[in-house]
This record gives C-alpha cells, sequence and structure tokens, in this order.
C-alpha cells in the first residue's frame, strides 16, 4: 500500500501538466515517465531508489 500512496504523491507533483515553464516542464516529464515505468513493474527493483532519489525535492 505504501509504494502506491508514494506512486500517487510523486505522480501528482512531477506530472507534467502541473509544470509552468518550459525547462521543469521538460525534467518533470522525465522524472514522471521513469516514476512510471519503475510503479508499473518495468524496473519495479529501482522503484525504492527512485522515490529516495526524488523525495528530497
Amino acid at each position: 500500500m505504501e509504494i502506491r500512496e508514494r506512486h500517487r504523491q510523486l505522480s501528482i507533483v512531477f506530472h507534467p501538466d502541473k509544470q509552468r515553464d518550459d525547462e521543469s516542464r521538460a525534467s518533470a516529464t522525465k522524472f514522471f515517465y521513469e516514476i512510471q515505468r519503475a510503479y508499473e513493474g518495468e524496473f519495479y527493483y529501482s522503484f525504492g531508489s527512485v522515490v529516495s532519489k526524488w523525495t528530497s525535492y
């Protein structure tokens, strides 16, 4: 349950549509898709490292 909650929180923060300028949109898009891939299981083993990497924003 914790993984699902963190996925939702990070997805909201880094969603490309939430970003105002082009520079932050580009980096948020990269992080958003990295989070999506990790959650979907493609890189499931690394989801913990993705969460810890981007929760210190």
